[in-house]
């Protein structure tokens, strides 16, 4: 492909996190590619590391308007047909961009990679890929990003890691059910025309944290294009960097951003059981997170996130 893929980065302070982010694109990116960071009212100390960052196009929008906001600014300074939509903490593995490229078409709206998650069983013991992340982490708060992330790898190289994930876990490349399904945007590969026809990539009743994500993909899933979960690529994503070093609530925000997506979307959920019911059978419909909250949701009992 000779078009420049561009990458948008969406950042609010946690300025180490966006620098390792940035090295391992650096590393293991080899197609052509160009780099936006659309920046959310970082303090003057990170805005002048990312000033220095000559490869990156920087656009600062002087305060925090919310990753949904962001996210829009990115895709309207950006023209390739196919683009990358990623948060500042994650690290990607090698060749991960044509990886991605590889599953999207015309008729592919997002294609996203493999993350850690409690589903994902992890290589080195019989912990979920999750927990044993959170353990690392829990436990290893003074070590530097890299290090918490070795002892994840089993001292391994990602690389040598994600093929251990991939085959313990059996992996295979997927469509996605969405909605009710959705796939996480820490990092997505994403179709310029899908967008479009779909709305938009963000929309301004979610302002807060959370939400616009899932709601994109399910408006995309809705618009009839297919949304793709990678088995050829795992990528870290350290996760809520931002939200924690900037001491936003995640369990509140998440909450609510859970509350506007039930107000949009909540009405379709018996519809939605009897879709997953028809094309995988009543004993999936646990995999689908979103009815179970919707469910408590309408019940009266919680929002939290999952």
């Amino acid at each position: 492909m000779s078009e420049a893929i561009d990458i948008i980065i969406k950042s609010w302070n946690a300025i180490d996190y966006t620098l390792a982010t940035l090295q391992s694109i650096r590393e293991k990116t080899k197609l052509p590619h160009k780099i936006t960071v659309v920046d959310n009212g970082s303090s003057s100390e990170t805005l002048d590391i990312l000033e220095h960052q000559k490869d990156i196009i920087l656009i600062k929008h002087g305060k925090n308007i919310g990753p949904g906001e962001a996210a829009r600014t990115g895709f309207n300074s950006t023209s390739s047909k196919y683009f990358v939509l990623m948060d500042n903490d994650v690290v990607v593995t090698e060749g991960w961009l044509d990886k991605l490229l590889s599953d999207i078409d015309n008729d592919t709206g997002v294609v996203a990679p493999l993350r850690y998650g409690s589903r994902l069983k992890y290589p080195y013991s019989d912990q979920s890929s999750r927990k044993a992340w959170e353990d690392i982490r829990d436990k290893n708060p003074k070590l530097s990003l890299f290090d918490q992330l070795s002892l994840f790898t089993g001292n391994n190289s990602i690389e040598h890691f994600e093929k251990d994930l991939i085959y313990a876990n059996n992996s295979k490349t997927e469509r996605v059910i969405a909605p009710p399904g959705f796939v996480s945007v820490s990092l997505v590969l994403l179709n310029r025309n899908a967008i479009n026809n779909s709305g938009g990539i963000s929309l301004d009743e979610f302002v807060g944290y959370g939400g616009e994500d899932v709601d994109m993909c399910w408006r995309i899933g809705e618009s009839g294009y297919n949304i793709i979960r990678s088995a050829k690529v795992y990528v870290h994503h350290f996760e809520h960097s931002s939200m924690e070093e900037n001491k936003i609530s995640i369990k509140k925000s998440l909450t609510e951003s859970n509350m506007v997506l039930f107000k949009k979307w909540g009405h379709r959920m018996d519809e939605w059981i009897k879709k997953i019911e028809a094309l995988e059978g009543r004993d999936k419909i646990d995999n689908y997170p979103f009815i179970k909250l919707f469910s408590d949701i309408k019940n009266d009992r919680t929002a939290e996130y999952f």
